[in-house]
């Protein structure tokens, strides 16, 4: 092609042999297999089998200070995404709006808000293990102290300030 003159950034485009290795062997399974990959690289998608992570955030933690009800509200964007997540709360947590709040967890032992079930952990193996197994884990760790161990990629503090005012001073 190169010797015909077409240009550079035409041959980058091209897809040759084009389709996926899927064992294709009618002319239907064969459409099905380029086809796939057209939509692929049309919708620039990574491609690959959807039972393996898509993209890196599948192998990230994430760690969460607090598990109430906008906690919990950022660990449901979070796990959606793709990230692991786990809750750090305090022994005995006061939360307003519980039925919405991963918090409860702790007293009962799990919690499902929106179909997503969180579960207590006693250890950060155990927790490790529940990410796996698609369960968000609640821990009691007011100090942070499993951070070390736990290594996330990063730490959200979703714990509400106590006094919120917007009141000016006089």
């Amino acid at each position: 092609m190169r010797e015909k003159g077409v240009a550079e950034e035409h041959i980058a485009r091209l897809h040759a042999p084009v389709g996926y290795n899927i064992g294709a062997e009618t002319p239907q399974e064969i459409a099905i297999s380029v086809l796939a990959e057209i939509l692929q690289v049309k919708n620039n998608a990574p491609g690959g089998l959807m039972m393996k992570p898509s993209h890196p955030s599948g192998h990230q933690l994430v760690v969460i200070r607090g598990a109430g009800d906008i906690a919990s509200g950022v660990a449901l964007r979070l796990y959606h995404a793709g990230f692991k997540v786990i809750m750090l709360e305090v022994e005995k947590p006061t939360v307003i709006r519980c039925t919405v709040a991963f918090a409860q967890a702790v007293f009962d032992g799990e919690m499902t808000v929106e179909g997503v079930t969180a579960r207590l952990a006693t250890s950060s193996a155990e927790a490790m293990k529940l990410t796996e197994r698609g369960f968000i884990p609640v821990m009691v760790d007011p100090t942070c102290s499993l951070l070390d161990e736990l290594k996330p990629l990063c730490v959200v503090d979703a714990i509400p300030t106590e006094v919120f005012s917007c009141a000016q001073p006089e």
